[in-house]
C-alpha cells in the first residue's frame, strides 16, 4: 500500500469569520498563527466564497496546505435538487459543473503562488429517496470527475447524515455504508470519505455514531479526513434541536462555546484517537452565534478546538513504549 502524507490541520474559519468583510483577510491571517494550522476550509462556488474570493485567495496562494468544500454551493441549490447524485441528468450535470468550477480554481492557486490543495470534498447530494438509485448515479458522477486529471488533489466525500424515517434529518444524504460501496466501486487512489463529527452525531441522535463510522470507514481503508464540528440536541442559538450548525465546544468559555454542545474535548480526542494518523486532514469547523463575541473570542473558538489534536496526540505519544 502506498504511504501517505502526514495530515495536515485546517480551519473553516468562515465559520468564525467577522460579518464586516474588510477585517476578514486580518483574522484569518490570525487564524493561520495559531500553532499547528497549516490551512484552511475554503468554500466554492457559493455565497460566501463570492463574497470572500478576492481577499481569500492571496491568503491561500501564500501557503500552507488547504482543503476545498462543495458543501455551500450544493445546499445553495438544494431547493432545485442539484447534485453528483441526482436522477435528473441536468441537475447532475450542473453539480458536475460546480466540481469543475472548483478545479479551475485549486490550478489558479497553484499557478498563482506557493500554497497548494490538498483535497475537495464533495457530498453526495440531494436527499436521497432511494439509496440504491441515488448511488449508481453518484456513482457515475465521481467516475467522470475522477477522469480529470487533479494534479495530486484527492476529491473526498463528506459523509452527511441520511434519511431518517421519521423525516427529522438534515441532508438526506447516502448512507455511509453506500458511500463506501461507491468507493470500492471506484477503486481509485485519489478519492475516499470524510467523517464529521455532528453529522453522524445528528444521523445517529447519538455520539457514539461519530465513532461507529470513523471506524468503519477506516476498516474498509477509505477514511481521508475527519471534522470537528459539535451539536446541540435541544433548541439554542444554533437553531432547532439536532441543527447542522456548527456549534463549537461545550467545554470552551464564554462566548467561545456553547455549554449545551454535545462535543467537548474529551470527544474530539477519542473521534481523532479512533481515525488513526493514516488521514489526509484534520479540520475544525465551529461557529460563533453570540452577538457578543469579539475577535478574541471568535479566534479562541478555534484555538480551542484545535487543542483536541494536540490532546490526543499527546494521548497517542504517552501509550508508546519507550
Amino acid at each position: 500500500m502506498l504511504s501517505r502524507p502526514s495530515p495536515i490541520t485546517v480551519v473553516a474559519a468562515q465559520m468564525t469569520q467577522p460579518a464586516d468583510i474588510s477585517e476578514r483577510a486580518s483574522f484569518a491571517g490570525a487564524i493561520r498563527g495559531i500553532p499547528g494550522v497549516d490551512g484552511f476550509e475554503v468554500p466554492v462556488a457559493n455565497t460566501v466564497w463570492n463574497e470572500d474570493v478576492e481577499w481569500i485567495s492571496p491568503q491561500l496562494a501564500l501557503g500552507g496546505e488547504h482543503v476545498l468544500s462543495l458543501i455551500g454551493a450544493f445546499m445553495d441549490r438544494r431547493a432545485d435538487g442539484v447534485g453528483l447524485a441526482s436522477s435528473n441528468h441536468d441537475k447532475r450535470l450542473e453539480a458536475i459543473n460546480l466540481v469543475r468550477t472548483a478545479h479551475q480554481y485549486a490550478e489558479y492557486i497553484h499557478q498563482a503562488g506557493s500554497g497548494r490543495i490538498r483535497d475537495l470534498i464533495v457530498y453526495s447530494a440531494p436527499t436521497a429517496e432511494d439509496p440504491k438509485i441515488a448511488g449508481a448515479w453518484m456513482r457515475e458522477s465521481m467516475n467522470r470527475i475522477l477522469s480529470w486529471d487533479w494534479h495530486g488533489i484527492n476529491v473526498v466525500i463528506e459523509h452527511c447524515d441520511s434519511i431518517r424515517h421519521d423525516g427529522s434529518f438534515e441532508k438526506g444524504f447516502l448512507p455511509i455504508e453506500e458511500e463506501l460501496d461507491i468507493l470500492d466501486a471506484l477503486s481509485a487512489p485519489n478519492t475516499g470519505i470524510v467523517v464529521n463529527w455532528a453529522r453522524s452525531a445528528i444521523e445517529g441522535r447519538s455520539t457514539q455514531t461519530p465513532i461507529e463510522h470513523v471506524v468503519l470507514a477506516r476498516e474498509r481503508g477509505w477514511l481521508r479526513g475527519i471534522t470537528l464540528s459539535g451539536v446541540v440536541p435541544t433548541t439554542s442559538d444554533f437553531g432547532q434541536p439536532w441543527a447542522d450548525a456548527h456549534a463549537p465546544f461545550s467545554d470552551a468559555e464564554g462566548a467561545a462555546g456553547e455549554p449545551s454542545s454535545l462535543l467537548n474535548l474529551s470527544a474530539a480526542a477519542d473521534f481523532i484517537r479512533a481515525a488513526g494518523n493514516g488521514v489526509d486532514f484534520r479540520e475544525v469547523k465551529v461557529a460563533v452565534r453570540r452577538a457578543d463575541a469579539d475577535a478574541a473570542a471568535r479566534i479562541e473558538t478555534n484555538r480551542h478546538a484545535l487543542s483536541a489534536i494536540t490532546m490526543a496526540s499527546n494521548h497517542t505519544d504517552a501509550d508508546r513504549p519507550s
